[in-house]
């Protein structure tokens, strides 16, 4: 990906070690435009590779995370570019790229040193 997609700054995929029907999956993109881009199917081998791993989901149960984007409720951050079988349901707590409430609140400097 990183090397077709420029802003793709990392993924991971990996099955807990301690519950076998759970799946952590990491994506961190530099910008909204490099989300985009990354579910190209240009990509035979990745969309393959894809296809194997999702295969394997049970969409029975809900995706459930956190997810971080200019806007949470955009639809195609909520359907399977590499799968046309039906999505499970959506169990993501969103937050707003740059609103206020996306980090919390930050620690002054005499906080940090406390």
């Amino acid at each position: 990906w990183r090397a077709k997609v420029p802003g793709i700054l990392g993924a991971s995929v990996s099955r807990d070690p301690d519950h076998a029907d759970r799946v952590h999956d990491l994506r961190l993109f530099a910008n909204h435009d490099a989300y985009l881009k990354h579910t190209d199917k240009s990509d035979d081998a990745l969309t393959a590779a894809m296809g194997v791993w999702f295969a394997n989901y049970d969409t029975s149960r809900p995706f459930i995370g956190e997810i971080y984007a200019p806007d949470p409720n955009d639809e195609r951050l909520h359907k399977s570019s590499v799968t046309s079988s039906p999505a499970p349901p959506i169990g993501l707590t969103s937050f707003r790229l740059g609103a206020p409430e996306m980090l919390g609140p930050i620690p002054t400097g005499e906080q940090r040193k406390a």
